[in-house]
């Protein structure tokens, strides 16, 4: 991983647990590494410096510098840290991983921007809403409590396989048994691991690579297989699996190897993003309750008892409060990394071209000098009046920013707004044990260990 500072970097703050050689290896956990840069900034501020054996690079956690380094003009997108990890061992060049200087990438965007446009949404509703409905029914037969991660991932892993793929992938039997979910949860842990790791751990810890290469075989076997039976069918649809294959008048077909990629990149980074907001925002629901029903009266409010359709899901106006403000808590991209295109000034010093800042969404996102006091507080009301023109300071990239932001934003904000919705005027979720936050990091952020008990509406 090259992500180094030149010496302008030193004058920033820095963990005083530096070791000579290792430098702050003691200083952020491995299991969970943005949350304790988060908890650092706390003690050195909004921007401070980490090092990892000869790897330098500057965090940053308020919502001015962050403006600053987001400046597209300055500053480009760079994959490092879990990123790099990622494109090495998973993903390849995939449209959250490739190189800025791949030309697949630009290829690859080209061909599936079409598939992300309000359009498109269209043709993915009645696959969203379908999985939604099958979820529904297991909720409904549930005598025992269950874990909303689980199920969370079960539901987007599905609609990612039959909307994007046209692929069933049985995420969403009774007999499911979770083996592609936990190699997913498996490999996606380890990449976030391995982002701190110093040369020589790779040895130390043998056994956890093993099953790091052995999961992400698997993952690539699975991916390979969706394509290779799309091939053996000759059959045409209209999703993102046909875009790659086929391209368009205009733009040639993706390589197979390169289409590989995309899947998983889809099914990684995507699949995972959205089960994890969901978890989250299901995880405040169900410490107010009072959000059950208020989301169960706008949706009977709008459709009555027909199901929510296409153009319901943007009229859904609380629903999509309690989302946005579960995605400023809970980035589903908790930080990215960007690098100096020119020397320039930072904080009121001066940093050369080349450097590496990490802007670290998770605390960004809590900036009380934007968000204000509250700002770790959840409070959907704060989007009532949240026009960009009333609060000019404000930083909120839950998706990251600029040409490389995720693609897929749209379709994981409907598929989002769509399943609360459906959901909460079906059922309450109430807290079967402990109501503190536990959260797991896997590249993405998942809520651990949250049990809820299904309440079937009368």
């Amino acid at each position: 991983m090259s992500v180094h500072t030149q010496r302008a970097a030193s004058t920033f703050p820095h963990p005083r647990r530096r070791l000579p050689g290792l430098g702050d290896i003691l200083a952020v956990s491995t299991a969970s590494p943005t949350q304790s840069e988060f908890e650092l900034s706390k003690e050195l501020g909004p921007i401070y410096e980490l090092k990892f054996g000869t790897q330098r690079f500057l965090v940053v956690t308020s919502g001015e510098l962050a403006k600053q380094v987001n400046n597209e003009q300055a500053w480009s997108k760079l994959v490092a840290g879990p990123f790099l990890s990622m494109r090495k061992n998973l993903t390849g060049a995939g449209l959250l991983t490739a190189a800025n200087s791949d030309p697949l990438w630009g290829h690859a965007n080209q061909v599936l921007r079409p598939g992300f446009v309000p359009q498109a949404m269209r043709r993915y509703h009645g696959a969203m809403s379908e999985c939604v409905n099958g979820l529904s029914e297991l909720w409904a037969n549930q005598t025992k409590s269950i874990d909303v991660s689980r199920d969370m991932s079960r539901l987007t892993l599905e609609v990612i396989g039959q909307a994007g793929f046209g692929t069933e992938i049985g995420a969403l039997r009774p007999d499911y048994d979770y083996g592609f979910t936990d190699s997913l949860t498996r490999a996606l842990t380890n990449v976030s691991r391995s982002a701190n790791d110093l040369p020589f751990s790779q040895w130390i810890f043998r056994s956890r690579l093993a099953q790091f290469r052995h999961d992400t075989t698997e993952l690539r076997a699975f991916a390979q297989q969706v394509i290779e039976r799309r091939h053996a069918t000759g059959e045409r649809r209209n999703d993102l699996l046909d875009m790659m294959l086929h391209g368009s008048d205009a733009l040639n077909a993706l390589p197979d190897e390169n289409i590989a990629d995309q899947v998983l990149t889809f099914l990684a980074a995507g699949n995972d993003t959205t089960a994890g907001l969901l978890s989250f925002c299901f995880y405040y629901m169900s410490q107010q309750p009072e959000y059950f029903a208020a989301v169960r009266a706008e949706v009977e409010d709008l459709c009555g008892q027909e199901p929510v359709g296409f153009e319901d899901v943007a009229r859904l106006k609380l629903t999509r409060r309690l989302i946005d403000e579960t995605l400023r808590l809970w980035p589903v991209a908790p930080g990215y990394f960007r690098k100096a295109t020119a020397d320039q000034e930072l904080a009121g010093r001066s940093i050369p071209r080349g450097t590496v800042v990490f802007v670290l969404t998770l605390g960004v996102h809590r900036d009380e000098g934007t968000w204000g006091h509250d700002a770790d507080a959840f409070d959907p009301a704060r989007w009532e009046n949240s026009k960009p023109a009333s609060n000019p300071n404000r930083v909120y990239k839950p998706f990251g920013t600029g040409p490389r932001a995720c693609i897929g934003r749209m379709f994981a904000l409907h598929e989002a707004t769509l399943a609360v919705a459906e959901l909460s005027r079906r059922f309450t979720l109430n807290t079967a044990g402990s109501s503190e936050l536990h959260v797991h990091e896997m590249l993405t952020l998942k809520p651990e260990g949250f049990s809820v008990r299904v309440q079937p509406v009368a």
